[in-house]
């Protein structure tokens, strides 16, 4: 069944060469570092079609979070509501940025 792991003492021994300008395997090897694999990890999902998605700093996503709840606190006093619609729109920008989509309206 493909995905499923047989047994533990399975080793990948087969290799294959591959041919790449100096600048194709630097770009490869900084996406695999993004994305907290080897170079052989990355060129395997690569080959199986598979989408590699880049490792996400815990401690980033908790700032984050405590940065999300604070706002949404002040969304709830009148004073402060307008410059938190404001800072959650620029909030949502650089994250949709970052993410590579489009940011969408500010609710």
């Amino acid at each position: 069944m493909p995905g499923s792991r047989r047994s533990e003492k399975r080793r990948r021994s087969a290799q294959t060469q591959l041919r790449l300008y100096p600048e194709e395997r630097d770009r490869y090897a900084a996406e695999a570092a993004v994305a907290g694999l080897t170079l052989a990890a990355l060129a395997r999902k690569r080959l199986a079609q598979q989408h590699v998605v880049a490792r996400v700093d815990a401690e980033l996503i908790n700032e984050l979070r405590r940065i999300g709840g604070l706002l949404k606190a002040a969304m709830h006093k009148p004073w402060l509501a307008q410059d938190a619609r404001r800072a959650l729109a620029e909030i949502g920008a650089a994250i949709a940025h970052l993410g590579g989509h489009p940011a969408g309206p500010a609710r």
